[in-house]
């Protein structure tokens, strides 16, 4: 019937104008990738806003156009992340509400000192945690935008390559920042702050990405393959010179770590072991190695967040006393900066930090909190390394995803830099982009 041709030709044109949309949010998230590098040099309030934005609208996006059988896939997909993190926002705002009988000791001082009643919460600094919780929000939104366009691979791949690109400029600055920093020391420090952890993002997606296409023999594809393959061992290289120029001895160990996991991952692939036997080998490993690690420490006596920091003594001391005042329910999220002026010594020029991030966030969080967030991450790192294990081909994203979890989580244990807003962008679009490539669709649709 002539009807039925006119209405195949609209749902034709229709689908092909959802299919037009999707890429062109997925060019838009790639371009929110790229901006957080000039991002990073304004101030945060206005990168937040920014990045809250944007990220707020493509989630929205990126999940109303999926075809139908994209959108059955991401909806059986997202939930365990999903809940994860909004405990998580949940616990936060509970930090902020006014609750008196959990209320951190400095109202009542601040009610005392002002003769007047004031309605206390767990957080010290309500604006601060309230921008933690914006930040949390955007990654979260970041996450879910990423995973929904990375349930296809050449989505995906739009996705790792704004991350790489970044990254790859995030190390420029840092060795632009060295060669620099020797001729005019003045000028130290105009690299974004916490720059090298970045690297820790990018280098393991890189590596993945470079051994999946040496394995498929991709290099004899075209220029257009040679070109993009020889820019991924550029911006590999660079960031593993960042890397080592700005805390060659700190990041080693998570960079290794990271390249490791990589190699075994590869190995697996190639050879006839099964992946429950992998991660299980795995596992049993990262135990050996934690235990060795902890016992072994050279400042056993102090706490466990802040063992393994290389810090100054006067920046252990203060980290020390914070650690031993705070409460079980945490001083607030982001509120740490507003309660280190308190132990620091007033003669101290430098704004006082923490002597690791890991150190920060057990504070800011309560050590019940941090220490079940601590393990549900490892636990997401475990199920991407299965993912990657698994899949046939495209394993790299997973991998990429197993290996950058555990390198930012050591990297918080050793150093004081924590991830600014871009760097937390960054982590949860490369994250979602593993979270949506740990299965493969096409599998889970033959299921």
């Amino acid at each position: 019937m002539p009807g039925d041709g006119g209405i195949c030709e609209v749902r034709l044109v229709a689908v092909w104008g959802s299919v037009w949309l999707v890429w062109k949010v997925t060019a838009s998230l790639s371009a929110l990738l790229l901006g957080t590098f000039p991002l990073s040099f304004v101030a945060e309030p206005t990168a937040i806003g920014v990045v809250g934005l944007v990220s707020g609208s493509l989630l929205f996006a990126s999940v109303l156009l999926l075809k139908p059988g994209e959108r059955s896939f991401f909806n059986r997909l997202i939930r365990p992340y999903l809940a994860a993190a909004l405990v998580l926002c949940a616990w936060i705002v509970i930090q902020i509400l006014p609750l008196p009988f959990v209320a951190h000791s400095i109202w009542k001082s601040a009610s005392e000192a002002l003769d007047t009643q004031l309605r206390g919460s767990i957080s010290v600094d309500l604006s601060s945690s309230l921008g933690a919780l914006i930040v949390v929000l955007s990654a979260l939104g970041t996450f879910v935008a990423a995973t929904a366009i990375s349930v296809e691979p050449r989505r995906a791949k739009w996705i790792a390559n704004a991350v790489m690109w970044t990254a790859s400029a995030f190390a420029t600055a840092i060795l632009i920042e060295h060669a620099i920093g020797r001729i005019l020391p003045d000028l130290r420090g105009l690299a974004p702050h916490s720059a090298v952890l970045v690297s820790l993002i990018g280098i393991p997606l890189g590596l993945a990405r470079a051994i999946e296409a040496l394995g498929q023999g991709r290099t004899g594809e075209g220029v257009r393959s040679a070109i993009h393959n020889a820019l991924v061992l550029v911006g590999i290289v660079l960031m593993l010179s960042a890397a080592l120029v700005n805390a060659a001895r700190e990041i080693a160990i998570p960079m290794g770590v990271g390249a490791i996991l990589i190699a075994l991952i590869w190995l697996t692939r190639r050879s006839r072991i099964s992946a429950l036997a992998s991660i299980v080998a795995v596992m049993a490993l990262a135990a050996i190695a934690a235990a060795s690690a902890i016992s072994l420490r050279d400042k056993a006596e102090l706490p466990l967040a802040i063992s393994f920091s290389k810090a100054p003594g006067n920046v252990m001391d203060m980290s020390v006393n914070v650690l031993a005042d705070v409460p079980r329910q945490g001083i607030g999220a982001g509120a740490i900066s507003a309660l280190l002026p308190t132990y620091a010594d007033p003669a101290e020029a430098n704004a006082p930090e923490m002597a690791s991030a890991a150190g920060a966030a057990l504070a800011e969080m309560g050590a019940p909190f941090f220490w079940c967030a601590c393990a549900i991450i490892l636990l997401a790192s475990m199920a991407f390394y299965l993912g990657a294990v698994r899949r046939g081909r495209d394993w790299s994203f997973a991998a990429s995803g197993a290996a950058v979890i555990p390198g930012i989580m050591l990297a918080a244990f050793i150093l004081p830099d924590r991830l600014t807003v871009g760097g937390t962008i960054l982590l949860a679009a490369s994250t979602g982009m593993a979270a949506a490539q740990r299965i493969s669709r096409l599998r889970t649709n033959a299921e």
